[in-house]
């Protein structure tokens, strides 16, 4: 005997994926001829993301009353090696860039957008490794108390982004003691690591 309820049922759950993979479409990846760049809304978050070879800027989603812009500068232990990479690529709502020594990739999603620095080949030395990261914005920004993430105010000290959720593991999957700290108006990622490479993972949302 058939089931009256199926045709209802099957178009449910039509309908239901269709509205799933607009959602999903929403936080995709696409190149943006007219900033020359690729490009991200985050409406979860409600911010707008650009990305770069180098590093990504940040801003509202639908006005640019404030911007946050990081990029990679160079990374090592006792001697820094200048950041430098192939071209970004994307696909959906990930994109990377990828040099000999470090990939630098992002993924955009309901939960923020997040940058992860894959160390491919440990530099030479015995000092902890370092990534300096610069900053161009005009918002203030302090290191969180536990030092895996900071957080940028306005002049009336109000939060408009955070850059946060630092893990680090190593090519076995243990877990690295890692911090940021701030120098003057940048800040590095110093990492204790005793393996030869890693993975380095950052959140940045509202």
């Amino acid at each position: 005997r058939n089931n009256d309820n199926e045709p209802n049922s099957y178009a449910s759950n039509w309908q239901a994926t269709i509205q799933n993979e607009i959602a999903q479409s929403e936080y995709e990846i696409n190149w943006q001829r007219d900033k020359n760049c690729f490009s991200s809304p985050n409406r979860a978050q409600n911010l707008r993301f650009d990305y770069f070879d180098n590093g990504f800027r940040v801003t509202p989603r639908t006005e640019e009353s404030w911007e946050v812009k990081m990029t990679l500068s160079e990374y090592g232990k006792e001697s820094m090696t200048q950041f430098s990479s192939s071209k970004l690529s994307a696909d959906k709502n990930r994109a990377r860039s990828v040099s000999e020594n470090v990939t630098i990739s992002y993924e955009n999603s309901k939960e923020g957008m997040r940058q992860n620095f894959l160390v491919n080949r440990k530099p030479e030395g015995i000092k902890e490794l370092r990534l300096k990261i610069i900053v161009n914005s005009l918002l203030d920004f302090s290191v969180q108390p536990d030092g895996r993430g900071i957080a940028f105010t306005d002049d009336e000290g109000l939060l408009q982004y955070q850059y946060n959720g630092l893990k680090v593991f190593d090519a076995n999957g243990k877990e690295l003691f890692a911090q940021m700290q701030k120098e003057e108006s940048d800040f590095v990622i110093v990492v204790k690591d005793e393996n030869e490479s890693g993975n380095i993972n950052n959140v940045g949302k509202y």
